[in-house]
């Protein structure tokens, strides 16, 4: 199966409905401790997840200072790092 490409168009409109979608979450954050509310739940773990592969689009969180204390703090929990590295070592074998 041939590899899919992606179009220069589709890339630019991901990258910024990501952008906005950050700058939202940044102004809930500004208001709470987590994205629901002021508990962790299922909704900081979908954030987060989209938030940590952001690499591909070089997206930063300079500019979402609420974003990157929430961010820096759902990091450090003992089961996201726990399933980082599982992730990391399954793409380590795939590669």
């Amino acid at each position: 199966m041939a590899p899919v490409e992606c179009s220069a168009h589709a890339i630019e409109r991901f990258g910024n409905e990501a952008q906005r979608h950050l700058r939202l979450l940044d102004g809930k954050l500004a208001q709470r401790e987590f994205a629901a509310g002021n508990d962790y739940s299922i909704a900081d773990i979908g954030h987060f997840d989209w938030i940590w592969r952001r690499a591909f689009l070089a997206l930063e969180l300079t500019d979402t200072p609420h974003v990157a204390r929430w961010y820096e703090r759902i990091s450090q929990r003992p089961a996201v790092q726990a399933a980082i590295s599982r992730i990391e070592a399954l793409a380590a074998t795939a590669s």
